[in-house]
C-alpha cells in the first residue's frame, strides 16, 4: 500500500483528498479502509467492475450494501409499540381499551383477546388511525389477556394488556327472619361466570354492623345477636379479582314478643280487660285478636306503642264464654310470634226472679233463662239468719223450683247463682211462708 494510504486522518474533506492522490493506482491495490471522526471508508476490489464504497455510520443501523454499485439500500425499522395501551370501560361482559399511535410509520393494528393463552374470539385488523376497541360478548368476572400488535411491512411489535371483566349480581337477593331469635338469613343464587368469593355486608342505615365473606360455592349466610324489629339492609358483593359487583336488599328483624299477657274480666259480664308488658327492641304497635271458644274472631284492634299503654279493653261480649286474646308485635311490616292467653267474661244472673207462690210449708220460685253461657244454677235457702236451710242444683234451662216443708209464717231467703266454670253470678229474693 502507498505510504499516503497507510495512515490518514481527518474529516470528509480529508478523504476527499485523500482519493484524489489515487489515481489509476486504484486497481494495484488490495483493499484499504479509512477513518474520520464520524465515518469509515471500506474499499474492496471488483475484479473487471468499478470498486464501489460506502461510508458506515454508527447511529445508522439501517444501511446495508446494495446490489448495484454506488447506491444505498434501507433495511426497515421495527415499528414503535403503541403507547398508554390501557383498559378505559369495562362491564360483565366487555372491556373497552385505549391507545395512543406507535411512533414511525404503521400500516395497520391488530388486537386479540386471549383467556388462558387460547384466543377467545378471532383476531381484529384496524386502521392505524383508530385508536380504541372494544371486546364484547365475554364471560363476567374473567380475566383476559389483550395483545394489541403495530404493523409495519413484514415487522411488528406486540403490547399485552391483562383485563378482567365485571362479576355479575347475584340474584334473588333475600335478606329474611333467621333460625333463631333477633336473627337474619341472607340468601341468593349464584349469577354467571368467574367468581373468587362473596363479601356480605350488613348495614343499620348507613352503618356497617357485620361483614362475611363467603366461599363462591355457599349462597346464604346468618347474622345473630341483632336488634328485634330493626330494619336492616344487606349488600352481597360479588367479588372476581379486584372487580366487584353488588345487588342489596333490605330486611327486618322479627319484633320480640309481648311479655306477661293477662286476660281479666274485672268481675264484669259482658268485658274482657287485655294486658300485657311491652316488647323490647324497635316496636311500632300491637295487633289484637279476640276469638270465641269456635275460633271464630269475635273482635280485632290495633294498640299504638306507648310505654304506658300496654292494655285493651273488649265490650259488648257474651256472659260466661270463654275467650283468647291473640297478640303481635308490629315494626314496620314485621310482626312477632303469635302470644295468647284465655279469659272468661262472668255468667249472668238469672232475671226477672220472684215468688210464684207461697203457702204455708212451701215456697215456689221463678225466673227467666240468664243471658249467655251458663254451665248449671244453685239455689240456696236460708233462713232470718241466714242459715242455710236447703240446697238444690239444677240445669241450666231450669227456670222455677219449689222449696218445701217449710215453717208456717216463717221469713226466708232465696239465693240462685248462675255459674260457669269457676265464675259465678248471683241474685237473691226473701220470702215467707203463708199462715195455717
Amino acid at each position: 500500500m502507498p505510504a499516503a494510504l497507510a495512515e490518514t486522518s481527518g474529516g470528509s474533506q480529508n478523504l476527499e483528498a485523500s482519493l484524489g492522490h489515487l489515481g489509476t493506482d486504484l486497481e494495484a491495490l488490495g483493499m484499504f479502509a479509512m477513518t474520520g471522526r464520524d465515518e469509515t471508508l471500506e474499499w474492496w476490489p471488483s475484479c473487471g467492475e468499478t470498486l464501489a464504497w460506502r461510508p458506515s455510520w454508527e447511529e445508522s443501523s439501517g444501511i446495508e450494501e446494495s446490489d448495484g454499485l454506488g447506491e444505498e439500500a434501507v433495511t426497515p425499522d421495527v415499528p414503535g409499540a403503541v403507547g398508554n395501551l390501557s383498559l378505559t370501560e369495562y362491564g360483565t361482559s366487555f372491556l373497552r381499551v385505549n391507545w395512543a399511535s406507535a411512533p414511525g410509520d404503521v400500516d395497520n393494528y391488530e388486537v386479540q383477546i386471549l383467556f388462558n393463552d387460547t384466543q377467545v374470539s378471532p383476531a381484529v385488523n384496524l386502521s392505524s388511525t383508530v385508536r380504541e376497541h372494544m371486546f364484547s360478548t365475554l364471560t363476567p368476572g374473567r380475566l383476559y389477556k389483550i395483545v394489541l400488535s403495530t404493523h409495519s411491512g413484514s415487522y411488528q411489535r406486540a403490547e399485552i394488556l391483562e383485563g378482567r371483566t365485571v362479576p355479575s349480581q347475584v340474584r334473588s337477593v333475600r335478606l329474611s327472619a333467621g333460625t333463631t331469635d333477633s336473627s337474619l338469613r341472607a340468601s341468593w343464587s349464584s349469577g354467571d361466570g368467574d367468581l373468587d368469593f362473596y363479601s356480605v355486608y350488613l348495614f343499620h342505615e348507613t352503618h356497617v354492623q357485620d361483614i362475611r365473606h363467603v366461599p363462591k360455592h355457599i349462597t346464604q349466610t346468618e347474622f345473630h345477636n341483632l336488634v328485634p324489629g330493626q330494619l336492616y339492609s344487606v349488600t352481597v358483593q360479588s367479588v372476581s379479582g379486584t372487580q366487584t359487583n353488588n345487588s342489596t336488599t333490605s330486611g327486618r328483624t322479627d319484633p320480640s314478643t309481648v311479655t306477661n299477657l293477662r286476660v281479666d274480666n274485672e268481675l264484669s259480664t259482658h268485658n274482657l280487660l287485655v294486658s300485657w308488658t311491652a316488647a323490647v327492641g324497635v316496636c311500632d304497635g300491637y295487633s289484637l285478636q279476640l276469638l270465641d271458644e269456635s275460633d271464630q274472631v269475635i273482635a280485632s284492634a290495633s294498640v299504638h306503642f306507648s310505654v304506658t299503654n300496654n292494655h285493651h279493653l273488649f265490650t259488648n261480649l257474651t256472659p260466661g264464654r270463654w275467650y283468647t286474646a291473640h297478640i303481635q308485635t308490629l315494626s314496620g311490616t314485621a310482626k312477632s310470634k303469635d302470644i295468647t292467653a284465655e279469659g272468661q267474661t262472668c255468667p249472668a244472673a238469672v232475671t226477672g226472679l220472684y215468688i210464684c207462690s207461697n203457702i204455708s210449708t212451701e215456697l215456689s220460685f221463678c225466673w227467666a233463662a240468664p243471658e249467655g253461657r251458663v254451665d248449671r244454677l244453685d239455689l240456696y235457702l236460708y233462713d232470718q239468719v241466714e242459715e242455710m236451710q236447703s240446697h238444690r242444683t239444677l240445669g241450666e234451662d231450669a227456670l222455677g223450683w219449689s222449696f218445701t216443708h217449710l215453717l208456717p209464717g216463717t221469713l226466708y231467703k232465696m239465693m240462685i247463682i248462675s255459674r260457669s266454670g269457676k265464675l259465678s253470678s248471683q241474685l237473691s229474693i226473701w220470702a215467707r211462708t203463708g199462715e195455717y
